[in-house]
This record gives structure tokens, C-alpha cells and sequence, in this order.
């Protein structure tokens, strides 16, 4: 398994956060993308202006997006459907791997109640499925805002905090995952962490050959 976990961060490459030679890039990045989304989502919104007015309903018609028929198996209009709904058709869409599909109905159920902790933590689940590691993190923060006491998020955050190589940061979180998190998560945590660390100590100390072994 940990050697799972090496790959992951070696299949990141240089070109991305963790390739950074600061160990906390990757959060660091991750934390600082957060704070502007929840800024830009402070911010006011100015009111839309109708551009129907001088183009005329007949011209603008041809350009207006039609009605997507991609809940069309699903009966009555989606609109009406309540965010619980919602969440439930996406949980069916995840247990069938239809990822695309659940993170779309968790974003419409968000829609309609953005409160609700669980939405963000199901949509971080189905970003994982899709490889989009670090959305999945800031779902998983964004469910933890909303309730810090959240233990499955808080797992789930752990988890990909692990997968990343920020082992600080998921030992964290699986402390506050409570009965989610059992000995063996955290074991995994602390094995891992002593293997990054003898990478480092490897890697100044050139000993090539020792962190090779520990990357294989």
C-alpha cells in the first residue's frame, strides 16, 4: 500500500504542486485556492442585465441552450425534485461508477441546499472516482466548515491528504474522524511518514541508492 502512495507522487511530476521541493506545497496550494474561492463567492454579484432588448426574442432564441435531456430517464422535471432527491439519485449513480452523472446531481442538490454538509462531502467522493484530487479537498474543507463535527468528511480529507504525500495533514484528520478512522489508517499514516522521511534524509545526504530502494 505504500508503495501506492510513493507512486501517486511521483505520477504528479515536477510540473505540479508536489514537485515543489517544500514539502507543504501541495496544501499550500490547495489552502490558498480555497481562500479565493470562498472570497470570490463573498463578494456581491451584480445584477444581470436582459440582452433580449434590442436583438429581439427571434434572434436570441437560436442561440439560447436548449433543455439538456441528460436526466431524461428520471420522471417529472428535475427542477422539482428536492435536494435529498437529488443527493439520493446521485449515490446510485456513484455505486454504478457513473461519476460525471453523480457529481452532477450532488452540484444540483448544492444548488438548492448549500448547507448541507453531506452534498460536499458526496461530491468529494465522486471527484476522487474522477482523479480530481485537489477539488475533492476543497469539497472536503467546505463540508468540515459546515460542520466541523463531520467525522466521514474528515476521513475522507485524511485519506487524500495520504494519497498526496501531506501526512501531517491526514494524521490530523484522522484524529478528528473519530470511529471512521481505525488503527490501521493511522498506522499506514505514521509508516508512510517515516518512509518520506527517509527519502529526505537520503536525498541530502546523496545516498542514492537508499532512496531508490524506498521509492520501489
Amino acid at each position: 500500500m505504500l508503495v501506492g502512495q510513493l507512486g501517486n507522487l511521483r505520477q504528479l511530476g515536477a510540473g505540479s504542486a508536489l514537485g515543489n521541493n517544500n514539502p507543504n506545497a501541495a496544501t499550500k496550494a490547495v489552502d490558498d485556492l480555497y481562500h479565493n474561492l470562498q472570497e470570490a463567492n463573498s463578494m456581491p454579484k451584480s445584477p444581470r442585465k436582459n440582452s433580449l432588448g434590442k436583438l429581439g426574442g427571434s434572434v436570441m432564441g437560436n442561440i439560447i441552450r436548449q433543455p439538456s435531456d441528460e436526466f431524461k430517464h428520471f420522471h417529472g422535471p428535475i427542477s422539482r425534485l428536492d435536494p435529498e432527491a437529488l443527493k439520493n439519485m446521485g449515490n446510485e449513480a456513484y455505486k454504478q461508477g457513473k461519476f460525471e452523472e453523480a457529481l452532477t446531481l450532488y452540484e444540483r442538490a448544492i444548488s438548492l441546499d448549500y448547507k448541507q454538509a453531506t452534498y460536499r462531502c458526496n461530491k468529494s467522493a465522486a471527484l476522487l472516482g474522477l482523479g480530481r484530487f485537489m477539488e475533492a479537498v476543497i469539497e472536503c474543507k467546505e463540508a468540515i466548515q459546515l460542520d466541523p463535527t463531520y467525522c466521514r468528511a474528515h476521513h475522507r480529507l485524511a485519506t487524500i491528504y495520504l494519497r498526496l504525500g501531506e501526512v501531517e495533514q491526514a494524521l490530523y484528520h484522522y484524529k478528528q474522524a473519530g470511529n471512521h478512522a481505525d488503527s490501521n489508517d493511522i498506522a499506514e499514516a505514521q509508516a508512510l511518514n517515516q518512509r518520506l522521511k527517509r527519502c529526505s534524509d537520503a536525498r541530502k545526504s546523496k545516498e542514492w541508492r537508499t532512496l531508490l530502494k524506498e521509492t520501489q
